[in-house]
């Protein structure tokens, strides 16, 4: 399994501020979140109130500023090939795939 450690520096922020600090949509800043609180990395910190008071709050999480997710299995090291049937590399703007 693989496992993530987080700096103690940490940052409180939404979904929607860490998918804007990211530069991702929405749903892949939530899986993060998801998949970091599941491993104990992050933790929710409270609530935001809406700015008009109606709504539901947005979540704030205690977020870490740096993380480490470690894919070793035991002692067997993941392979850095790419699996034969997926390109080494491609270049979109020049048509090459």
């Amino acid at each position: 399994m693989a496992t993530v450690t987080g700096s103690q520096d940490k940052v409180n922020v939404t979904t929607n501020q860490l998918a804007e600090r990211l530069g991702v949509e929405y749903p892949a800043a939530q899986g993060l979140i998801r998949l970091l609180s599941s491993r104990g990395v992050v933790t929710e910190a409270g609530k935001q109130p809406t700015k008009t008071g109606k709504g539901k709050a947005a979540t704030i999480y205690s977020f870490p500023r740096t993380f480490t997710v470690n894919l070793e299995e035991s002692n067997r090291p993941l392979s850095t090939e790419p699996p034969p049937d997926i390109e080494k590399s491609y270049n979109v703007e020049g048509g090459t795939c």
